[in-house]
Order: C-alpha cells, then sequence, then structure tokens
C-alpha cells in the first residue's frame, strides 16, 4: 500500500494500491497541515503528524489492516500536544510503538487502550537542537518473519540541521551516542563526524548494519555504524533487504545505490526548472534542452535517455541551435553570450559575447557556413560558421524588435535570406544572409483587415517563419490572431487567414444560431403553450363530458335506487299483508284449533260424564239387582225352609 497525504484546512489521506494503482480509501484528518505519514512493518498502522485546526500538533494513528480487503480505515487514537513534530516513525517490531522528533524534542510514543502517550527523551545540553528527522534501525531479512530483535532491544536514530546524528538507547530512555556531519574539506576530500561545523540532514535511514543519510550538500551518505564511508545522492527509501537504495537528488536524477557493489546507477534525469528552448539533430535523432536551471542537456529522442549535460552555474541559457550537419549546438545566455559545444568531446569550441542583452535567436544556413544572433537589445550578428573559432563577420544594432524570444529568427530553406522583426514590432525585415543587406521589409500594419480598420486596431508582428522550398513562403503570425502567408521572393501578400475574422464570423455564426435557436425556440414554445392550449380545451372538454356522464350516471343510479326502494316498499307492503294475512290466518286457525280443542274436551268431558253416569247407572242398578237377588234368595229360602230364619 501507499499512503499519500494533502496538507491545507480540511487536509485528507488516500491509501493506494501500489501495484493497481487504485485508491482504496479517503478519509479526513480534521487538520490543518501535515509533515509525516508512515506505515507500520505489517502494514495494519498508519500513523500521522500535522497541525490541527488550532495550531497545535496533531499525532493521529489508524487502523488499516483491512483496507486490501475492501474494509474501512478507523481512527485509533490521536493526540494533541504543544511540542513540535515534523516526522514519526512506526517500531518495526511493535506496531504500538511510535516515536517522533522537532525542534527541541525526541519523543517516544505508546499506543495503550485506544490512547496516545508520550515521553520525552532527556536531551541535556542538546535541548536546543531542531531535529529534522528520526527512525528505527531496521532489520533487513529475506525472510519477514524472521526477526531477532525485540522492541526494546532496537536502537533509535535522528538527525538535526547542525548535522548532528543522535543514537538512542531505547530501553534506557537515553542518548547513547552523538555523531556530527561535516562539510567538505578545503582539498575536496569528505572529512568524519567531529565537534565542528556540520552540514544539515534532512533525511535518514538505519538497519543493523548500515546508516544512510541525506544532507544539504547534496550527498547521500551510507555509514557503517561507526560512520566511515560515505557515497553520493540523497535517500527516498531502502530495499527490504538493505542492499539497494533508491535516491533521487536536487539536481533532478532518481537512481538506485547498490551497497554491496559500491555502484550507483541513474534511473532517470530531468530539467529541475523550466525549459526555455529545444532543438533537434534529425540525423542523430538527438534532442538538445536549455532551462532555467542554469543546464544543458543531450537526450536521445529514441529512449528518452540522458547522453551527455553542460552545466552553467553563472549564466542561465536562453536559445539553443543545432548545426546542421556536425554533432555541436550553438547556446545563447541571458548574459548575451554565444557559445560553440561539441558534443562529442564536451568541450567548448568557441565563445563571443556580441550582444549586450538575452540572446533571442539563433539560427544556422542550410549548409551551415554560417550562423546568425540576435538579443533583447536589438543588435543582429552573423559568424563565419564554417571557422572553428567562429569568428564574427558583422554586427547591426537596433535591427531587431526587442522582447521577442527564443525563436526570433527565421532562415530560407535555400540560406540565401533571413527574416527577423524589426526594427519595429509591426515590421518584418529580410535581408541577404551574406551580407546582412536589407532586403525586403514588410510593414504587417497596411494590410490590415477591414473589420480591424473598422475597431481601429493596430496589428503587430509577433513569429516569423519561412516554409520549406516548396512553395517557400513567408509566414507572419500577428498580434491580433492573423496569419499572414507572403511570397518570399516579392514579399506580395497570398492570402491571410484572421482568427479575428475568423472569430467574427464565428460570432456571426454563433449570432445566427442563437438567432435561429432562439426562433425554434420560441417556435416550439407557441407550438408547445398552443398544444397546452389544445389539451387544456381538450381535457376540459373530457371533464364536462366526464361531468355530464357522470351526472346522467349518478341520476339514473338515483332512478334506480328508487324505482327498487320503491319496489322493496311495494314488496315490504305485500309481504307485510302476506304476513298479516298469514297472522289472521294463523290466528283463525288458531282459534279453530282451541275451539275444536274445546269441543272435544267439552265432547270428552260429556263422553266421560255420561260414561261415568252409566257406569254409575250400571253400578247402581246392579247394586240394586244385587240386592233385589239377595232379598229374593232369601225370601226364596225363607219360603223353601223357615229353619233358615236363623241365619238371617
Amino acid at each position: 500500500m501507499l499512503a499519500s497525504g494533502q496538507t491545507g484546512q480540511n487536509c485528507s489521506i488516500r491509501i493506494w494500491n501500489y501495484r493497481s494503482a487504485d485508491c482504496l480509501s479517503v478519509f479526513k484528518v480534521n487538520g490543518s497541515a501535515l509533515y509525516s505519514l508512515n506505515f507500520s512493518e505489517s502494514g495494519s498502522v498508519l500513523a500521522a503528524a500535522g497541525r490541527d485546526n488550532h495550531n497545535k500538533t496533531l499525532v493521529a494513528v489508524w487502523n488499516t489492516s483491512r483496507v486490501l480487503r475492501g474494509g474501512e480505515v478507523n481512527l485509533v487514537a490521536k493526540a494533541h500536544t504543544e511540542v513540535e513534530v515534523c516526522a514519526l516513525k512506526v517500531s518495526p517490531a511493535d506496531d504500538a510503538r511510535l516515536v517522533s522528533c522537532g525542534r527541541n524534542n525526541i519523543r517516544l510514543w505508546r499506543l495503550k487502550d485506544n490512547s496516545l502517550r508520550s515521553a520525552a527523551v532527556p536531551l541535556a545540553e542538546h535541548h536546543t537542537m531542531e531535529f529534522t528527522d528520526v527512525c528505527w534501525d531496521f532489520q533487513p531479512t529475506i525472510c519477514a518473519e524472521i526477526r531477532s530483535k525485540s522492541a526494546d532491544e532496537r536502537k533509535i536514530y535522528a538527525c538535526s540541521k547542525t548535522g548532528h546524528i543522535f543514537e538512542i538507547d531505547h530501553r534506557r530512555m537515553a542518548i547513547a551516542n552523538v555523531h556530527r556531519l561535516l562539510p567538505h574539506a578545503k582539498n575536496g576530500e569528505k572529512q568524519t563526524m567531529s565537534s565542528s561545523g556540520g552540514v544539515t540532514i534532512n533525511s535518514i535511514y538505519a538497519n543493523d548494519t548500515f546508516c544512510v543519510t541525506g544532507s544539504n550538500d547534496g550527498y547521500l551518505r551510507v555509514w557503517p555504524l561507526d560512520f566511515k564511508h560515505v557515497y553520493l545522492e540523497a535517500v527516498v527509501q531502502m530495499s527490504d533487504n538493505g542492499l539497494k537504495i533508491l535516491a533521487g537528488t536536487s539536481t533532478g536524477n532518481l537512481g538506485v545505490l547498490d551497497v554491496t557493489t559500491r555502484s550507483y546507477h541513474t534511473l532517470m534525469r530531468s530539467h529541475t526548472d523550466t525549459v526555455l528552448h529545444m532543438s533537434q539533430d534529425v540525423f542523430r535523432r538527438h534532442m538538445a534542452t536549455v532551462s532555467a536551471d542554469h543546464t544543458i542537456r543531450v537526450w536521445s529522442q529514441d529512449t528518452g535517455e540522458q547522453l551527455y549535460d553542460f552545466h552553467s552555474p553563472n549564466e542561465c541559457p536562453t536559445n539553443i541551435c543545432y548545426h546542421p550537419s556536425k554533432q555541436l549546438f550553438a547556446v545563447g545566455f541571458d548574459d548575451g553570450a554565444v557559445r560553440v559545444f561539441d558534443i562529442q568531446a564536451t568541450s567548448l569550441m568557441a565563445d563571443h559575447v556580441s550582444h549586450r542583452g538575452p540572446v533571442t535567436g539563433l539560427v544556422y544556413t542550410a549548409d551551415g557556413s554560417k550562423m546568425f544572433s540576435c538579443s533583447a537589445d536589438g543588435t543582429l550578428c552573423s559568424y563565419d560558421s564554417s571557422d572553428d573559432a567562429y569568428p564574427v563577420i558583422r554586427i547591426l544594432g537596433n535591427i531587431t524588435a526587442k522582447g521577442y524570444g527564443p525563436d526570433a529568427l527565421s532562415i530560407s530553406p535555400h540560406g540565401h535570406f533571413l527574416a527577423f522583426i524589426g526594427p519595429q514590432n509591426f515590421t518584418v525585415t529580410v535581408v541577404s544572409t551574406k551580407t546582412l543587406d536589407e532586403v525586403m521589409r514588410i510593414d504587417v500594419t497596411t494590410v490590415t483587415s477591414p473589420i480591424e480598420a473598422a475597431r481601429g486596431l493596430i496589428d503587430t508582428a509577433r513569429r516569423v517563419y519561412y516554409t520549406p522550398p516548396d512553395p517557400n513562403h513567408l509566414i507572419v503570425a500577428t498580434e491580433n490572431s492573423r496569419l499572414l502567408k507572403f511570397d518570399s521572393s516579392s514579399g506580395k501578400l497570398i492570402s491571410e487567414y484572421s482568427l479575428l475574422l475568423f472569430n467574427f464570423l464565428l460570432l456571426y455564426v454563433l449570432l445566427l444560431y442563437f438567432l435561429l435557436f432562439y426562433f425554434l425556440l420560441f417556435y416550439f414554445l407557441f407550438l408547445y403553450v398552443l398544444l397546452l392550449y389544445f389539451l387544456f380545451l381538450y381535457v376540459l372538454l373530457l371533464y364536462f363530458l366526464l361531468f355530464y356522464f357522470l351526472f346522467l350516471y349518478v341520476l339514473l343510479l338515483y332512478l334506480l335506487l328508487l324505482y327498487f326502494l320503491l319496489l322493496y316498499v311495494l314488496l315490504l307492503y305485500f309481504l307485510f299483508l302476506y304476513f298479516l294475512f298469514l297472522y289472521f290466518l294463523f290466528l283463525y286457525f288458531l282459534l279453530l284449533y282451541f275451539l275444536l280443542l274445546y269441543f272435544l274436551l267439552l265432547y270428552v268431558l260429556l263422553f266421560y260424564f255420561l260414561l261415568f253416569y252409566f257406569l254409575f247407572l250400571y253400578f247402581l242398578l246392579f247394586y240394586f239387582l244385587c240386592r233385589l237377588a239377595t232379598y229374593t234368595e232369601n225370601l226364596v229360602l225363607l219360603w223353601i225352609s223357615p229353619s233358615l230364619e236363623n241365619i238371617w
């Protein structure tokens, strides 16, 4: 993973997948500045130091263990302090231990229970030291799981602006040793560490065998732990095995230092300031550039590698031009000097100070026999480039317009004429390359377009250029964005391409376009309003039709309701009459039933009464008959037998 920080208000941190260059997470720091970012050895902890919104030092730790799996970054702990912190490093052996440095302090931090606590290392007489970087001694190993040192056994190295290197015992919280980096001695040799004036150390990196420092004098130094051996360049990072160091310099170089072989390999070179001009060698496919960093560099167009490097510490090159056939180029400088360099020999062939201002134009003839230069002071100079000394042939003053460059000169393809803007900025002058005598002068104000004339604009020339031999025209670009094509022999205007006219036509077309657009807009708006009106009428008609049919529907429903209600009432009435009839019928039959029951009861009663009556009469008759029979029997007996009288 790679972490990058953005400073300023509401600064943020981004975590990237280094291989795929995908951003994995973005989160805010809630601070105003970031000074240091550092991953732990495992990549599960990210520590940062900066300033909060109240201008206090902010130290924060995030959990980044789940970022590669799509998880979130969680803030573990943060602390606010008054001491200055410019560098912060996590221990390689323990993600919960950190070390920081800054002005007048080196502090050890401990992450425990989601809080950060710190303790200052006693500096004694070094308490006024301004520290610039700090590191743990990193133990390189091919097998990452093998670690022989614990967190307490590791040492801490800190560097300062005065060139001091502090070796700190982590367990005793004390300074073990103090070393100092000295500048170069007068004889050109590097001195060893001592107590005299030192060189500012900007960066430090250490392992079990080496300590690497990068200082203000442009040197990267790889020291053994006794600080005796020195190598060049400035450190960026060390490989996992500690044998290779990626180095970048203030001169724009990026390279790798191999510690085992003590060799340095440059990966890339570049200018460190604005590139002012360039020229091509079409035969060898080389390209030369001059820059505001006071260097002249030759590059390969095929590989992009830097082939040669010329440095001018006192003058800044402003213009460069390759010789058409030889492997050399001419360079103009800001002090008016014109120098010719042999590339293969990397030597100076000729040096002339023919101008009193910065050189604004350099050009060779097609055969390379002559060279011309002009400067910001208006002088034009011709040289005999067939001679290695490049003697001056002629110098003309106040002939070129001031303030043009770096391509102020243009030479014809056959090499007979030289064109430039001057002596005024609205004239183009063509001179003979043999004598510098004037051949033709073109006033661009005489070919002003009607539009510019109507607007009162006075045009001036900005660039002049000869086209290839066929058709061999002279092209002039003007301040008012016009391109004028002249016949290179007669100076007659052939054609004109005006950006102003084009802008006017474009404005006219845009105006027509906008008029058409607004007309179409109004037309479609009218159609839209008309459509809305008809839609409104249509909807209104639908509404009234709907209302009418709804009214009819409701009226029909009402009539049907009344009809069915009437039927319902009639039905209820007939049902009432029916049930009333049934009721009276029921009452009638009930009365008949009761009458029947009554008469039946009377009949039964009468029957029973008669039955009992006849039974009574029967029994009464039977009784009398029995009594009569008894009396008769007794009478017969008495009659028959008087002796039975006693029996009676």
